[in-house]
């Protein structure tokens, strides 16, 4: 199987994939990068005049990587990193080398076989990716550089290695975007048995230092059968966040990225798993099934149960009368834009509503975004179903009837993504203004699309 089919089916199901085998290596906490693996000359040319300004990880830019003038993906119809005009909507191989056959071979930005490419991002002006390169003897977990053109590629740093062994490699194992934040990069690992099972699971949480390209990572082990997962990452401040499931609770824990210590969260007993963090002391944060939203303020110890999430869903009867009934939702995705929070109901509601004027029945679908402010006081709640009619979008064969898989918000821009019930692997991202979108008007366009299903 191509690296890059492994590639996408990592994307699709949001989580890492096994590609390769290998070892773990027994690792101390704070591991050089040149001791990781051994890189070229040209390499350590790059570790040491390698410099980049810090800055701030960006919230808004997680399901699309956009710029001014156009948006950079992984495209499973074409096999590779792909550009996407922001204008004409054009969209093209991210490779600017005149005659090239985009074929997999090494000097080809996009679809090169040189890197499995897992991760990428936008930090200063710069696309970085995580990617696994192979050699006889060994997989080596290495930082990229891509020029936004698509002129060249280049490598920062190996900052693990693994021996091939009885294990198989995955270096990138939660989210979809690579998380850079203040000059770090955050890797959550995992490493997969032959037999692939649980007991046979190595994973790790490590955070690169750009400024000394010096690895550490949170566990006392590197990478081990003995660490816990870490999901829903997310980082703010000093901080890296993470969940963990121990027992049967999820906890949530906080790491100081340049301290070094590590505490955890008390939150009331039913954590999800799903929080937004607000600043170094509040978290917003779901439980009971994702169905009331709970403020935690970590100076204090302080727990709220803040807002049960209810709707009213109404039903028209055969004699044309209308029966409402209110519903809990579950959270879907939880975000901010600074400003605003914007919680996504999980899945859509599907009832049966009989038209009093014509007596026919017909399966009716709900699904909505609620805008709250920081004080968790809703604002605006958007339909979202009107906005994956099957009738709205020319050329979407059966329209799109899943849940958004992420809202992110670019400066005055809204993104989001859907795909149909029947194929999840293809993608469509639309687009609209936050304007409109608080207004509760939104006018969200198809920016560009990512079929799977066109792949021959």
């Amino acid at each position: 199987m191509k690296k890059s089919t492994l590639l996408l089916v990592m994307i699709v199901c949001l989580m890492g994939l096994a590609g390769c085998n290998g070892k773990p290596q027994e690792s101390g906490k704070n591991v050089e990068s040149s001791k990781q693996g051994e890189g070229s000359k040209e390499d350590n040319l790059l570790k040491s005049n390698f410099k980049i300004a810090s800055e701030d990880f960006k919230p808004g830019n997680t399901s699309i990587v956009k710029t001014d003038k156009g948006y950079y993906y992984y495209s499973a119809e074409k096999a590779g990193l792909c550009y996407a005009d922001a204008v004409t909507g054009k969209e093209m191989y991210l490779c600017n080398k005149p005659e090239c056959r985009h074929d997999g071979n090494e000097f080809c930005v996009a679809t090169t076989d040189r890197y499995w490419i897992k991760k990428f991002c936008l930090y200063g002006g710069t696309l970085f990716a995580a990617a696994v390169e192979e050699t006889d003897t060994q997989y080596l977990y290495k930082l990229l550089t891509i020029a936004l053109d698509g002129s060249e590629m280049n490598e920062v740093t190996t900052y693990y290695t693994l021996e091939k062994g009885q294990q198989k490699a995955s270096p990138y194992s939660d989210g979809r975007q690579l998380l850079m934040h203040r000059n770090k990069v955050i890797f959550p690992m995992e490493i997969m048995g032959q037999e692939n099972l649980a007991d046979a699971t190595y994973y790790g949480l490590g955070i690169l230092d750009l400024n000394t390209m010096e690895m550490t990572f949170v566990d006392e082990e590197a990478i081990s059968k003995e660490n816990p997962e870490s999901r829903n990452i997310s980082v703010h401040g000093d901080y890296v966040y993470f969940c963990r499931t121990e027992g049967k609770k999820t906890v949530l824990y906080r790491y100081h990225m340049t301290e070094g210590t590590k505490e955890s969260y008390k939150l009331l007993v039913g954590f999800s798993g799903t929080y937004l963090v607000l600043d170094d002391d509040t978290v917003i944060y779901t439980k009971r099934s994702g169905n009331v939203l709970c403020v935690h303020h970590h100076a204090t110890g302080e727990n709220e149960e803040k807002v049960r999430l209810t709707k009213i869903v109404k039903m028209h009867l055969s004699d044309g009368s209308v029966m409402e009934n209110t519903q809990d939702y579950k959270v879907g995705n939880l975000v901010t834009d600074g400003v605003n929070i914007y919680v996504a109901e999980q899945g859509k509601i599907t009832y049966v509503s009989t038209n009093p004027e014509t007596g026919e029945t017909e399966e009716i679908s709900e699904m909505k975004l609620h805008v709250f402010n920081r004080d968790l006081e809703e604002t605006e709640t958007v339909e979202l179903s009107d906005i994956i009619s099957p009738m709205e979008w020319e050329g979407v064969e059966g329209g799109l009837y899943s849940q958004p898989r992420m809202f992110s918000y670019v400066g005055d821009e809204v993104y989001t993504t859907f795909s149909p019930e029947d194929n999840m692997a293809d993608v469509y991202t639309f687009r609209c203004k936050l304007e409109d979108l608080l207004d509760g008007k939104p006018e969200f366009e198809l920016v560009y699309s990512d079929l799977y299903s066109a792949r021959e």
